[in-house]
């Protein structure tokens, strides 16, 4: 009995260690990598206690990492989508993903120095979706490129947080304080945590999570999802949009010994404001977005 008791405390110290621990990362792009990529963005609704799904993104693409001299270079293709729902041709960071080539360029690894790309959003998607003028017109504000080029900076700087020995399942907030890659400057971290090993695409991955908020400037799609597809929707059709408050959950997974990431989720609850534009009276109501990017080996890969 009592040796029972011994093994069973040695097996629970060599799991705790094995747990926790520390994982040593960096990044290897000097041979290409390429992977296939599936991106899924869930928009819903919150209702009472309920939660109303209004749109499911759905795209297919490929993407490349690859090195240049002392350039690392991402680039992501378009190839088929298969989205459902109420705004299936409306959300612009969603419809950014059909772009047919982004290209993102690097200095080393870390600093983003060029995106190529998102210049042909209205061009190449925007004239050819399937909806009427006016949706279209919606979507040529020159402010989309702005917010793509912002948001691919953003999901490169956060895919590439961590590098070195870092320790398993611990708040690393202050130890990247100290390293100099927090504060970020363009969107406040509230903290950073990581967690254990897990197997995502036959690759043993590190999970760690972003914490942090900010503020959406174009929360029209939001506003029109709930004035359209709710039943208390429909009683604030005269009210305007006027801003989205979102606490946000970035989780990433990453192969350590190449860098390459398995899969992104961005989970991000909202509170969004609109007025009623002649009695200036307000309202909010609650959304949720969920945004989930697997990249897998292409099935002809060795």
């Amino acid at each position: 009995m009592q040796l029972k008791v011994i093994l069973g405390l040695v097996t629970a110290t060599l799991l705790a260690s094995c747990q926790n621990g520390t994982v040593d990362i960096s990044y290897q792009y000097s041979n290409q990598v390429d992977r296939d990529m599936f991106h899924q963005g869930i928009y819903s609704i919150g209702e009472g206690k309920e939660e109303m799904v209004g749109t499911s993104i759905e795209t297919y693409g490929k993407v490349t990492w690859r090195t240049s001299g002392q350039q690392t270079i991402f680039e992501r293709r378009y190839v088929l989508d298969k989205s459902r729902g109420y705004h299936k041709h409306s959300m612009p960071l969603e419809l950014s993903y059909r772009i047919p080539e982004v290209d993102l360029v690097a200095e080393g690894v870390t600093k983003v120095s060029a995106i190529h790309g998102n210049e042909q959003f209205v061009p190449k998607v925007v004239e050819n979706l399937p909806v009427k003028e006016k949706f279209k017109r919606q979507l040529r504000d020159t402010r989309y490129q702005l917010e793509f080029d912002r948001y691919d900076k953003r999901r490169w700087d956060i895919g590439h947080l961590l590098s070195g020995k870092i320790p398993k399942n611990t708040n690393i907030t202050e130890l990247l304080k100290s390293q100099g890659k927090l504060p970020m400057p363009a969107f406040p971290v509230d903290s950073v945590v990581t967690k254990s090993m897990n197997s995502l695409a036959n690759l043993s991955c590190l999970e760690y999570t972003v914490y942090y908020s900010e503020r959406d400037p174009f929360p029209y799609y939001l506003w029109e999802q709930f004035a359209y597809s709710t039943d208390q929707g429909k009683n604030y059709k005269n009210y305007k949009a006027d801003s989205t408050r979102f606490a946000v959950a970035y989780t990433v997974f990453i192969n350590p010994e190449t860098g390459v990431l398995c899969q992104e989720r961005e989970v991000k609850r909202g509170v969004n404001y609109i007025s009623n534009p002649e009695s200036k009276e307000q309202f909010s109501f609650i959304s949720n977005v969920t945004d989930e990017t697997l990249y897998t080996k292409p099935e002809d890969a060795k």
